[in-house]
Protein backbone atom coordinates (compact mmCIF):
# COMPACT_ATOMS: atom_id res chain seq x y z
CA UNK A 1 0.00 0.00 0.00
CA UNK A 2 1.37 3.41 -0.94
CA UNK A 3 0.98 5.74 2.03
CA UNK A 4 1.66 9.50 1.64
CA UNK A 5 4.22 9.56 4.45
CA UNK A 6 6.31 6.84 2.83
CA UNK A 7 7.68 9.48 0.46
CA UNK A 8 9.02 11.67 3.30
CA UNK A 9 12.74 11.21 3.81
CA UNK A 10 15.25 12.48 6.32
CA UNK A 11 16.33 15.06 3.73
CA UNK A 12 12.82 16.52 3.75
CA UNK A 13 12.74 16.66 7.54
CA UNK A 14 16.17 18.30 7.64
CA UNK A 15 15.03 20.88 5.06
CA UNK A 16 12.00 21.73 7.20
CA UNK A 17 14.22 22.02 10.28
CA UNK A 18 16.66 24.36 8.55
CA UNK A 19 13.71 26.32 7.17
CA UNK A 20 12.34 26.77 10.69
CA UNK A 21 15.72 28.03 11.87
CA UNK A 22 16.03 30.47 8.95
CA UNK A 23 12.45 31.66 9.46
CA UNK A 24 13.30 32.46 13.09
CA UNK A 25 16.38 34.42 12.05
CA UNK A 26 14.37 36.30 9.44
CA UNK A 27 11.63 37.02 11.95
CA UNK A 28 14.14 38.51 14.40
CA UNK A 29 15.71 40.69 11.70
CA UNK A 30 12.34 42.03 10.53
CA UNK A 31 11.13 42.55 14.11
CA UNK A 32 14.35 44.32 15.07
CA UNK A 33 14.06 46.70 12.11
CA UNK A 34 10.32 47.31 11.90
CA UNK A 35 8.55 46.41 15.12
CA UNK A 36 7.69 49.25 17.50
CA UNK A 37 8.17 46.95 20.49
CA UNK A 38 10.96 44.42 21.01
CA UNK A 39 8.50 41.81 22.31
CA UNK A 40 7.98 40.82 18.66
CA UNK A 41 11.46 39.24 18.73
CA UNK A 42 10.18 36.48 21.06
CA UNK A 43 8.49 34.33 18.37
CA UNK A 44 11.71 34.46 16.36
CA UNK A 45 13.65 33.18 19.34
CA UNK A 46 11.16 30.34 19.77
CA UNK A 47 11.50 29.45 16.08
CA UNK A 48 15.28 29.39 16.38
CA UNK A 49 15.14 27.11 19.41
CA UNK A 50 12.61 24.85 17.67
CA UNK A 51 14.79 24.68 14.55
CA UNK A 52 17.87 23.73 16.56
CA UNK A 53 15.94 21.04 18.45
CA UNK A 54 14.58 19.66 15.17
CA UNK A 55 18.04 19.58 13.58
CA UNK A 56 19.45 17.72 16.59
CA UNK A 57 16.54 15.25 16.57
CA UNK A 58 16.95 14.49 12.86
CA UNK A 59 20.69 14.01 13.33
CA UNK A 60 20.03 11.58 16.19
CA UNK A 61 17.57 9.66 14.02
CA UNK A 62 20.12 9.46 11.22
CA UNK A 63 23.24 8.69 13.28
CA UNK A 64 21.86 6.50 16.08
CA UNK A 65 18.78 4.80 14.61
CA UNK A 66 20.13 4.96 11.04
CA UNK A 67 16.65 5.92 9.81
CA UNK A 68 16.71 6.81 6.14
CA UNK A 69 19.75 4.62 5.44
CA UNK A 70 20.19 1.07 4.21
CA UNK A 71 21.49 0.09 7.66
CA UNK A 72 18.13 0.74 9.40
CA UNK A 73 16.78 -2.50 10.85
CA UNK A 74 13.31 -1.95 12.36
CA UNK A 75 12.04 -4.35 15.01
CA UNK A 76 8.56 -5.84 15.25
CA UNK A 77 7.28 -4.25 18.45
CA UNK A 78 3.70 -5.48 18.36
Amino acid sequence: MNRPLDRVSMKHLMAVSIGTLLLGIGWIVVAWIGAPDRIWITPGLFLIVAGIVQIVAVQVWIKVAKIGTDEHDPIQAL
